[in-house]
């Protein structure tokens, strides 16, 4: 397909939120940084995507739109190909997006008060969907081994056996330890969640990106046979670089789950989908596996970029290897002895002009580190680097 993903293209006036000066300046105070926080990338879609989108906005109408028969068995398929996943038809739901769909389900599965297990640090939403729902979070904190974060399975047993905690908040590939788990570590959740008979909402947003040294292994695809609840989230949002159009899927096989869970939609409106969503869901799930190829590896390559940089330049910045998509977790605590009180994404944001995701926006787990999105141009992940750098020499040398 010979993708150019390093051509940069302009953001700034298409009302991007990565890209807004007044989100930037509110976040990093300094309006002039380059954003590589929010988890979108700065590469246009597969041309089949636009190609959809461009042929629907050419018609004058915008009314009513029916949903499209073929994108069902079109994720069925993706499903096949991409994850090996055997699904049936009737177990797949589409909803408006998927935080959408986590809340759904867990008003299903749980009730006010409440515990809700969250492995932490994570994906700040998730906090938010709980709480404001009327739950609790019980936080099981993943432990640093080395380069890669893992399930501290003796502390998620004892969450577990609190009766009071009666969903698990799964998040595969993990965002933000970027975290790919094997297949005995997806065994091990599943069977002490059938022990405790806990459900467990699957979060698999970034599943498609994962690299090839790694594999995704769907959980709701092994947890009937630990007979284990669970509903599992997928979209082609982050995949295909189109967050903008509200739409994911739901893939539940219980099929009493699956009725409440359609109930509940129709019940509260959110069963209808954006006019352009569906069209680009089927274009990118058809017409998308060469272009997602190429992408992979120019992700790859970033991260390589990313990795060696900082091996060689900024050791006190140390990076948590991801097994998948586009952002990576960074230690900070070798530095942050030498910026004072100033956090570390505040930091790069004023000394550097790169704005990083804070990592308190994941939870206290992560008050020491910050986010990367290295899903960009290149040459403008090697000039953020470049400035990081000198930032951090500056204050090396008092």
């Amino acid at each position: 397909m010979n993708c150019n993903f390093d051509r940069e293209i302009d953001r700034s006036q298409s009302d991007s939120v990565k890209w807004s000066r007044s989100v930037i300046e509110e976040l990093g105070g300094n309006p002039d940084a380059v954003p590589f926080w929010v988890a979108d990338m700065d590469f246009p879609p597969p041309p089949s995507v636009l190609k959809a989108i461009q042929e629907r906005a050419s018609h004058p109408i915008f009314g009513y739109s029916a949903f499209p028969r073929e994108l069902p068995g079109a994720l069925q398929a993706w499903l096949k190909y991409r994850h090996s996943w055997e699904t049936a038809i009737e177990s797949l739901v589409f909803i408006p997006g998927m935080m959408t769909g986590i809340a759904v389900a867990l008003t299903l599965l749980t009730r006010p008060g409440n515990g809700v297990i969250l492995q932490t640090p994570a994906y700040n939403p998730f906090f938010s969907v709980i709480e404001k729902n009327g739950r609790a979070v019980a936080r099981n904190p993943l432990l640093r081994d080395g380069s890669r974060y893992v399930i501290d399975f003796q502390h998620l047993e004892e969450l577990l056996s609190k009766p009071e905690n009666t969903a698990l908040l799964f998040c595969s590939p993990h965002n933000p330890a970027g975290r790919v788990w094997t297949r005995e570590e997806l065994e091990r959740t599943a069977e002490l969640c059938r022990k405790y008979q806990t459900a467990v909402i699957s979060d698999e947003i970034h599943a498609d990106l994962t690299y090839p040294q790694a594999v995704h292994i769907p959980f709701s695809s092994l947890a009937a046979s630990k007979e284990t609840v669970s509903a599992t989230f997928m979209a082609p949002s982050k995949t295909f670089n189109i967050a903008g159009e509200k739409l994911a899927a739901a893939v539940i096989s219980d099929t009493e789950l699956r009725e409440k869970f359609n109930r509940f939609l129709e019940g509260a409106a959110l069963s209808h989908l954006p006019i352009f969503a569906p069209a680009a869901a089927l274009a990118a799930y058809t017409g998308g596996h060469a272009w997602l190829r190429e992408l992979t590896s120019y992700l790859q390559e970033n991260l390589a970029v990313l990795r060696e940089y900082l091996e060689r330049f900024i050791p006190e910045l140390e990076l948590s290897e991801p097994e998948a998509s586009f952002i990576a977790f960074i230690d900070c605590t070798k530095l942050i002895p030498l910026i004072g009180g100033t956090s570390p994404a505040k930091f790069f944001s004023l000394k550097a002009g790169v704005l990083l995701h804070d990592g308190s926006w994941f939870g206290p787990e992560g008050r020491s580190c910050v986010r990367i999105n290295f899903g960009t141009q290149r040459a403008r992940l090697r000039k953020a680097l470049e400035k990081m750098r000198t930032a951090v020499e500056s204050v090396r040398r008092g």
